[in-house]
């Protein structure tokens, strides 16, 4: 099974964006973390924060933005994981 990395992203455009905490291309195997919009929202809600590596997992394992949608994909792994 391919090696599945998170990296400190702040660095990378991405991170830039407003409300952005973690990012993933399908299929790629790293995660980067927005690590400032990330700890706030670790301190904040540790549930979201969970349920952003999980949603970016997903697409290190190929899975798209759409379909589904991504307001789709967070009440899904709620629906599995609690919270």
């Amino acid at each position: 099974m391919a090696k599945r990395l998170r990296k400190e992203g702040s660095g990378q455009k991405v991170c830039s964006a407003r409300g952005i905490l973690a990012a993933a291309q399908p299929r790629h195997s790293v995660v980067h973390i927005c690590a400032e919009q990330f700890r706030r929202t670790l301190q904040r809600n540790p549930y979201e924060a969970e349920n952003i590596i999980i949603h970016e997992m997903l697409h290190t394992l190929g899975l798209g933005e759409n379909p589904p949608a991504p307001a789709e994909i967070g009440p899904r792994i709620v629906s599995c994981c609690g919270q």
